[in-house]
């Protein structure tokens, strides 16, 4: 299976915007609100399962 190790385009910007987030929370103490928005930053961080090109799984 490949993986992505670059994040997809369409979700830097919502991994961006979770950090914000949490930097916001976190300045604020409030804590559990924080770690919330870290949680969703740092699954959105993961390598993702990329759909293999079709050109490569036909017979030459």
């Amino acid at each position: 299976m490949n993986l992505h190790w670059r994040m997809p385009k369409g979700l830097k910007e919502h991994f961006h915007s979770e950090m914000a987030l949490y930097k916001t929370e976190f300045a604020q103490r409030n804590l559990p609100l924080a770690s919330h928005h870290l949680e969703r930053a740092h699954i959105l961080a993961q390598a993702w399962p990329r759909i293999a090109d079709k050109r490569r799984l036909s017979p030459e």
